[in-house]
């Protein structure tokens, strides 16, 4: 099985796992937008709600260029988080998130160089409902990814890589 077919098994799992969970349970589609060390991308959401949690599987992809580097990476991801009112129409969410990392980097037209890695980040956001199917929210955690660095014509390396993460979330329930 390739590693794309893996990642994609992965992500469909999450997705059924987390549709398979409590019956009051709501669903819906979101996206995030994400800032991690100056690099701009969009993660798609399928938040699954019920009372005092929020289970949310994940895609995030960035495709970035800067100062003659590029860097493309593409992480299927779960959150788990348990969720507080906080106010009549805002809730607090604290958890976390855990995923796979796949990053392929050129830097100024150098080698090319590939990097696996597990991701564990704690997360912590607030989010306004503007009515019970639409919520928009901003979170912040620290991103802890662990794996293996590959350039060509050299030997690998592992990795162990601390980052900060901020959000922007969109949440639009539909069940």
């Amino acid at each position: 099985m390739t590693e794309q077919k893996r990642i994609v098994s992965l992500f469909a799992a999450a997705v059924l796992a987390g549709a398979a969970g409590p019956a009051a349970a709501d669903a819906g589609l979101g996206a995030a937008f994400q800032d991690t060390n100056g690099f701009t991308g969009t993660t798609i959401i399928v938040p699954i709600r019920s009372p005092g949690m929020l289970i949310e599987p994940q895609l995030s992809y960035l495709d970035a260029k800067q100062f003659g580097d590029t860097a493309k990476t593409l992480q299927p991801a779960v959150g788990l988080y348990l969720t507080k009112e906080v106010g009549p129409q805002f809730e607090m969410y604290y958890g976390g998130i855990i995923g796979y990392n796949q990053t392929k980097t050129t830097n100024n037209g150098g080698p090319e160089v590939k990097s696996t890695s597990f991701v564990l980040q704690p997360t912590i956001g607030v989010q306004h409902y503007f009515s019970k199917q639409f919520a928009i929210g901003v979170d912040a955690g620290i991103q802890y990814q662990d794996g293996t660095t590959k350039t060509s014509g050299a030997a690998d390396q592992d990795i162990r890589v601390w980052s900060t993460v901020t959000r922007i979330v969109a949440r639009a329930f539909f069940f």
